[in-house]
């Protein structure tokens, strides 16, 4: 309870209308909704995106391992490298700036599997 309620008393509080998130969250929505109406404030509405896997297929988590974006530069990744991987785990063509990202993103043909994320080098 008391993680769904701090959700919503935030999102009430910053003036939230649109949250995106991973799939895994996707049964707290009726939850939060229905604290949403409790205290008179408007829900926001929902995207989940699917789940960024690690090499076992396992849920990729700060707690195990994840990859920050700071830990991929300092390992000299660039910063289109990175784009582009965030691009495909979409399921849209690899990019090299947000620009282009942003022209080819449509939420209708963002990808529905869960990905699984490969670190490079």
């Amino acid at each position: 309870f008391s993680y769904n309620y701090v959700c919503v008393v935030d999102d009430a509080y910053q003036g939230v209308t649109q949250v995106c998130r991973g799939r895994d969250l996707l049964s707290s929505v009726a939850r939060q909704n229905y604290l949403h109406q409790l205290l008179g404030s408007t829900p926001p509405s929902w995207v989940h995106v699917p789940l960024v896997l690690n090499q076992k297929g396992e849920r990729l988590a700060k707690r195990d391992g994840a990859v920050t974006l700071t830990e991929l530069g300092q390992r000299g990744v660039k910063s289109a490298e990175i784009l582009g991987l965030l691009s495909s785990s979409l399921g849209f063509a690899p990019v090299k700036t947000a620009r282009q990202f942003c022209q080819q993103f449509e939420l209708s043909k963002m990808r529905r599997e869960d990905w699984r994320f490969l670190p490079p080098r």
